[in-house]
């Protein structure tokens, strides 16, 4: 991944894991990031977190959407700002954090960097709003399935 960032010539880096279902538009994102001024944009939902989800980031944010501090599944049941794994970066930056975290052994990003690491990062929530769903087990896979068979799920997620 390294080699691959480095050869790169863009200013940001947007990442996003694969087990979530939504439509939005990241360019929206991106320039909230860059108005910003932050090291890393989370995209979050607000929402009860979704079980059995055992790596979700749950954001606590002030009002202007800096993190102030990152819970990674706690036991909550009333509604919260969580993370959907979608974030934006600045490309020169993140092969900084990379290194770091390769070099302590470090084995994830969300406990190593973001959450033990938070006061040396500027970091800020972007909601995602309309369908989101997040599939980490069969059950939430044919939950999301049976969504699509909703016009208007389809109508968010294919025609926005």
């Amino acid at each position: 991944m390294i080699p691959f960032l480095e050869n790169s010539t863009e200013d940001y880096v947007i990442c996003s894991d694969c087990d979530t279902v939504y439509n939005f538009d990241m360019n929206a994102l991106l320039c909230a990031h860059i108005e910003s001024g932050a090291d890393i944009t989370f995209g979050y939902v607000h929402g009860v977190l979704p079980a059995p989800s055992g790596r979700r980031m749950v954001l606590n944010m002030d009002e202007n959407k800096k993190v102030r501090e990152i819970l990674i599944q706690p036991a909550l049941t009333e509604e919260c700002d969580y993370a959907v794994n979608v974030t934006v970066h600045n490309r020169k930056r993140l092969i900084q954090v990379i290194k770091d975290a390769l070099s302590r052994n470090f084995t994830t990003i969300t406990r190593d960097v973001y959450q033990r690491q938070q006061e040396s990062f500027d970091m800020r929530g972007y909601e995602i709003e309309g369908y989101v769903r997040v599939i980490d087990s069969l059950s939430t896979y044919l939950s999301a399935n049976e969504d699509l068979l909703k016009k208007e799920v389809r109508d968010a997620l294919f025609c926005a």
